[in-house]
């Protein structure tokens, strides 16, 4: 390898060049201002990767890479703006979660004290939603059925409330969504009182599969694993929790470092794994699915946090979604696909720079999700092969340049490769394989790479932890702004 700080040099090292200096076709500016975060260790790094295409480990989906649709309650923002739907096209989300705040009163009429129909129907006839996974979430009872603190004021009729929406969407539309969940983040509200949140939640889930008996129900919990919530719920509600749903913002602020914000990222596996502990003690042996379908850093919305519009937000989203997928999460969706402060597009329908990050593995990260291995924690690989085609997210967490040797027997002779840095989102470049071996890596950066030339998965591959179903053919990114 050649020096490569300080003064690098790269001639010849067209990959090592590219990385640190690509310029033209870039695009996806990002934002800045805000409190200032505590200093990061900016000292360059190196790490050895390997990819063990013999050995899959799992598979990655849609929901894999998902995304929450806050604008579901508004035509004008939403379904009926022509630049989300073309946004959302690009970026290839094809696993929604409808959720709203104020949902179930913008979706019903007050004074009648009903669903409102021709609301539903048309966030629900989206051209984005067309063969999309929905969850479909009712935040909180309508004024008509809650208390002055946001508690159910009438707990039969809330459950005939659910129900209700159950029948509009899936036997009235006909769209037959799966995933409902009859509450969102209702901890605080039953702080002391969770017992009867979950005798709520039982009520709500019987309900609704009255109205059809092929939907699955589950809780969209605030915090994973805190003492005495998921635990009495499996054992009050076992039978009627299909799957378990919770969210992450790890983030203290905008202070946080971003060393200090890449180590949470790095931890997201542990929710995974302690959920699933007590989905095995207390699930009465059912398989029940774990989502994480909402995340991003900063829970809140006022502390001036920026860094989820920029690489950084990247970088912490792809180590997310990594760590969530190798440790078996069914889902992961992103809080929000627009929005003012959290959307990976802005309220003027802009693709922030993580939406570039979405597009990409969205078309060429779904299929055998195949072991990894890095001799540094700051530098973490996620590989799939799509259709018989390998393709490769390398992730540099580090805030220093990352000197990389990298082992992964493409199977092929050539390969397209991306950059995501500060400046944005690279042009689609070509290169040899063997340029791969020996790469640097800008600071707080994604590098995407897929094969030009797919081939099958090797013989003798590994045994499979779990099944692996392959996405659709890898399609690349155009390099455009859509």
């Amino acid at each position: 390898m050649r020096k490569l700080f300080g003064r690098p040099s790269w001639k010849g090292n067209t990959l090592i060049a590219s990385l640190l200096i690509f310029g033209g076709g870039v695009f996806g500016g990002g934002a800045s201002g805000g409190a200032a975060p505590a200093p990061s260790d900016m000292s360059p790094i190196s790490a050895r990767l390997s990819v063990d295409w013999k050995t899959v480990v799992g598979a990655t989906t849609p929901a894999t890479f998902g995304a929450n649709d806050e604008m579901c309650t508004s035509q004008a923002k939403g379904s009926g703006n022509s630049a989300y739907a073309q946004n959302l096209s690009s970026i290839g989300v094809r696993f929604f979660r409808l959720h709203c705040g104020s949902l179930t009163d913008d979706w019903s009429s007050p004074s009648t004290h009903q669903w409102n129909i021709k609301a539903i129907t048309a966030e629900y006839n989206a051209p984005y939603l067309r063969g999309a996974t929905i969850i479909q979430n009712i935040p909180a009872p309508p004024s008509w059925l809650r208390n002055s603190d946001g508690t159910v004021s009438d707990v039969a009729g809330y459950a005939a409330y659910c129900a209700q929406l159950v029948n509009i969407i899936n036997n009235q539309l006909k769209k037959r969504v799966v995933y409902w969940e009859p509450m969102n983040e209702w901890e605080d509200r039953y702080k002391g009182h969770w017992t009867q949140a979950c005798e709520i939640y039982n009520q709500c889930a019987q309900a609704m599969k009255r109205q059809d008996p092929g939907i699955k129900v589950g809780p969209a919990l605030e915090w994973p694993n805190q003492g005495g919530i998921i635990q009495p719920l499996l054992r009050q509600c076992s039978g009627n929790v299909d799957f378990i749903a919770y969210h992450s913002y790890y983030s203290s602020g905008p202070t946080d470092s971003n060393d200090t914000l890449m180590s949470k990222a790095s931890a997201m596996d542990h929710d995974v794994t302690n959920t699933r502990d007590s989905i095995n003690h207390y699930g009465q042996g059912r398989a029940i699915p774990i989502m994480l379908d909402e995340y991003n850093l900063d829970g809140n919305w006022n502390d001036s946090e920026t860094r989820q519009y920029t690489n950084i937000g990247a970088v912490y989203f792809a180590t997310t979604i990594k760590h969530d997928a190798y440790a078996g999460a069914y889902a992961c969706a992103i809080w929000s696909a627009k929005e003012g402060t959290y959307g990976i597009t802005d309220m003027s329908d802009h693709l922030r720079i993580p939406a570039y990050l979405f597009q990409w593995a969205n078309h060429n990260l779904i299929g055998s999700l195949v072991k990894t291995a890095s001799s540094s924690p700051m530098v973490e690989a996620m590989a799939v092969r799509q259709n018989g085609t390998p393709a490769i997210m390398v992730i540099n967490k580090a805030s220093g340049p990352a000197a990389i040797n990298l082992t992964a027997n493409m199977a092929s002779r050539t390969v397209k490769y991306y950059t995501l840095t500060a400046s944005g989102m690279s042009a689609g470049r070509t290169m040899a394989t063997s340029g791969l071996s020996s790469f640097v890596m800008p600071p707080c950066s994604l590098l995407f790479i897929s094969s030009l030339e797919p081939r099958p998965l090797p013989s003798g591959a590994g045994r499979r932890r779990r099944s692996a179903r392959p996405g659709p053919g890898g399609r690349l990114l155009s390099s455009h702004r859509s």
